[in-house]
């Protein structure tokens, strides 16, 4: 699987993200990523349907960076989370 590294601009300000999942057969899915109401990628997720979806919200502050992280005190703040359902028949 490749991998898409999508740049934020101006990462201390706020930005709207969305993912958006549809169905592509019995088994699969397509997640299709958008950063600030532009589209910048698409993933397939092979096996997913049916199975259960964990939403995590987190910072992570080190692993692959190589960096230990911050020295001081560090804030991640998240605003209007939602997680909804549109069923198409």
């Amino acid at each position: 699987m490749s991998t898409t590294i999508v740049g934020v601009p101006s990462p201390g300000s706020w930005h709207t993200y969305r993912a958006w999942i549809t169905k592509v057969n019995g088994t699969d899915v397509d997640i299709h990523y958008y950063l600030d109401g532009t589209w910048k990628a698409v993933h397939r997720g092979a096996g997913f349907v049916g199975k259960p979806l964990w939403l995590i919200v987190n910072l992570q502050m080190e692993g692959s960076s190589g960096n230990s992280g911050p020295g001081g005190d560090t804030y991640y703040r998240a605003r209007n989370v939602y997680v909804g359902r549109n069923r198409v028949q």
